[in-house]
């Protein structure tokens, strides 16, 4: 009886270690894996970060053109210009109203200290009209 009871022991023992092993397997995958999720969260935060620069950036462009439209119609367009100057401000420096993320690229950051909304439209509305100007002279 004593053989069987210490065969039974050493059969039982093998099967408890493996279980032991497969939670600890598991548990190491599990923590991993929420490792993973977590790291990979982060990155998809950043990178719609980045996209919404790209987006403000394309609304700096079209909203520009179409003050340079109406601006040489003769219609101001003083309100579109304040917001292309909060969407330049908030490309260079991050804004949490507008929910963009300051990008520390250089070139980037040395472009957008170029840009000022009144000078480029100013200065672009005044050439289209002396272009305009030499024509009907000419």
């Amino acid at each position: 009886m004593e053989w069987s009871y210490m065969k039974m022991k050493s059969e039982t023992m093998p099967k408890k270690k493996k279980s032991y092993l497969s939670r600890l397997g598991m548990t190491l995958l599990t923590i991993l894996l929420i490792v993973l999720f977590i790291f990979i969260m982060s990155l998809v935060s950043k990178i719609q970060g980045t996209a919404r620069v790209v987006n403000y950036a394309g609304l700096v462009r079209g909203k520009t053109q179409r003050i340079i439209k109406l601006e040489i119609s003769g219609s101001p367009q003083d309100e579109m210009i304040a917001d292309i100057d909060a969407f330049i401000d908030g490309l260079e420096n991050g804004s949490s109203q507008l929910n963009l993320v300051r990008l520390d690229d250089p070139d980037f950051q040395a472009k957008m200290k170029e840009l000022d909304a009144n000078e480029l439209i100013t200065g672009v509305v005044n050439t289209f009209a002396l272009k305009v100007d030499r024509k009907s002279v000419v």
